[in-house]
């Protein structure tokens, strides 16, 4: 499978596809049926920038239809995209949580080789099974 961003992300969501395959990729924890998956998180990240640019623009506040002050529209939609990015987030252990329920903790962050994952897990293996770490 080619992994090239989709085109339908704006450039925030592009930039974290564009940034997120390869640690993925090289953590193996995205896989091609992944991909729809991932794309719905860089979506968020795209909705979340656009609110945020919208907040930047037109401020927390707005007037409402009667012309009470009220919360911008774009803060519940930040709010939710944000939520959103963290419960997709989690399902690729992109969230300190989510790493050490998975157990690749520094593998998304260091680029180790190969034959380093496999001396980290069998390192792990013979601390869980009572041997010498």
């Amino acid at each position: 499978m080619r992994w090239d961003a989709p085109k339908s992300l704006g450039p925030a969501g592009t930039k974290t596809w564009r940034y997120l395959v390869p640690l993925l990729r090289r953590a193996r924890l995205l896989d091609a049926v992944d991909s729809l998956m991932l794309e719905n998180l860089c979506v968020q990240v795209d909705l979340a920038a656009r609110a945020r640019d919208l907040i930047a623009t037109e401020g927390t506040i707005t007037l409402g239809s009667k012309k009470q002050v009220i919360r911008h529209p774009a803060v519940a939609m930040l709010n939710e995209a944000m939520t959103m990015q963290r419960q997709l987030a989690e399902q690729f252990g992109l969230t300190p949580a989510a790493r050490a329920r998975l157990d690749v903790f520094g593998v998304l962050t260091d680029p180790a080789s190969e034959m380093e994952l496999e001396i980290g897990r069998s390192t792990r293996l013979r601390a869980i099974e009572g041997g010498k770490a």
